[in-house]
This record gives C-alpha cells, sequence and structure tokens, in this order.
C-alpha cells in the first residue's frame, strides 16, 4: 500500500510536468513586482510510518484473558488536509519565505478484544487530527521546480471512545503539541498572469511516538498579487 502511494504521488507530479509543457504558458516574468504569493491547497496522503499498538497502548490488552481472546484491530494511515500558504517575494523571486497553516487528519484505528469464554466484547474507536502551523522558505531551484523547507508545530487532537459488550461507554480526549518539520518538491502550472495551479510532493515529520512521516501530494490555486 505504501509502495502504490508513493507511485502514484511520482505519476502526479510526472503528470503535472508533462501538462506544463502541453500547455506552453509562460510564467510571470522574473522581473515582476509581485510581493505575495497566497495558495488555498488540499492534499492526500498517507502516513508512511505510524504508531504501532504498543505506541497506542494496546500492546498488553487481552494478555491475561487466555486463549478464549481473539484481537482484531485495523488502522487507518490514508489521510487529507486543508491549508493556506502565505508567501513573500521581498526577498527576490528566487527565494520566498512565509507561513503555512492548515488542517490534517493524521490517522484513524478501531481495536477490539473478543473474549469467546465470557462473551464479552471490548472496543475502541479514536482518531488523531491536527492544527499545524510552519514558518517556510521557498527557493527556485530551475525555473518550473521549486523547493520548500519549513519548520513549526502540530497540535495533535486526539479522541478515543471505549465500550465494553454495548453495555459501557467511556469517552477521552485530549490535544498535545509536537514539533515537527517539513520537505516539499512542486511544480507550477501557470494559467493566466496573476494565478498558477501548484502541484506538489511534500514530506511531514512530526516528532511523537518517537516519529509519525506523512507523504502527501496536493494541488490549489496560486494568486500572485
Amino acid at each position: 500500500m505504501k509502495k502504490l502511494f508513493v507511485s502514484l504521488c511520482l505519476i502526479f507530479l510526472g503528470f503535472s510536468l508533462y501538462a506544463q509543457d502541453e500547455l506552453k504558458i509562460n510564467p510571470k516574468d522574473e522581473n515582476s513586482k509581485s510581493i505575495f504569493q497566497f495558495t488555498p491547497y488540499f492534499s492526500i496522503g498517507y502516513l508512511i510510518v505510524s504508531p504501532s499498538w504498543e505506541d497506542l497502548e494496546f500492546g498488553d490488552y487481552g494478555s491475561g484473558w487466555g486463549s478464549d481472546v481473539k484481537n482484531d484491530n485495523e488502522m487507518t494511515c490514508f489521510n487529507y488536509s486543508f491549508g493556506l500558504q502565505v508567501l513573500s517575494s521581498m526577498l527576490g523571486n528566487s527565494i520566498k519565505i512565509g507561513i503555512d497553516l492548515g488542517w490534517r487528519k493524521l490517522f484513524s484505528y478501531q481495536f477490539i478484544l473478543h473474549n469467546y469464554f465470557y462473551n464479552t466484547v471490548a472496543k475502541w474507536d479514536g482518531y488523531e487530527n491536527s492544527i499545524f502551523a510552519f514558518g517556510i522558505i521557498d527557493y527556485s531551484l530551475l525555473k518550473e521546480l521549486f523547493i520548500q523547507a519549513g519548520i513549526g508545530i502540530h497540535r495533535v487532537n486526539w479522541y478515543d471512545k471505549y465500550e465494553f459488550t454495548a453495555s459501557k461507554t467511556k469517552e477521552y480526549s485530549d490535544s498535545k503539541i509536537n514539533f515537527a518539520f517539513m520537505l516539499a518538491g512542486d511544480i507550477k502550472i501557470p494559467i493566466s498572469k496573476n494565478i498558477e495551479i501548484p502541484v506538489k510532493v511534500r514530506f511531514d515529520f512530526i516528532k511523537r511516538y518517537d516519529m509519525l512521516i506523512n507523504l502527501s501530494a496536493s494541488t490549489g490555486f496560486s494568486f500572485i498579487l
């Protein structure tokens, strides 16, 4: 599944390079006086390094229940995000600085313990999402290719619901701020003098459960002012 998603990201980026070449639209003149660039975007991603069941404190659950216990568990690592980047070219058109703000669903899970001797079921349903903020640097590596790097934080919110034999339900939630950094590469397809379509492949490294690594592909609209 991870290899499939990486392949799709590469195909996504390759198709965008082909589209830019076929459209033959010239980017905004390098000598233009644009100062700000606003880019709302949407991304889909996959958590290529995810937490283990031990990280989520399920590693020893059911160990004392005997041979009549069966574990059913599932973790969903596909995710998505919404965000906004604001870049300034006050340092020049080759190097831009700015901020990246957004919300991301990280992962969800379900962990079930069946005790067939006592005919009981314990079930946990949970998820984690985050609100993130980065300071970023955008560098024009080539005329059509850009790279980005940034450092910031993810305010991770988690939720867990516990049910026991459909008669006992408890809900838990909390949040924590985690340090993070990101690396990305993108191309920008011009569709007019002041509007571009960025196509980006991005890695996010979140210092949580030792380390979470998310790979995503995104697109949106860039408005150049």
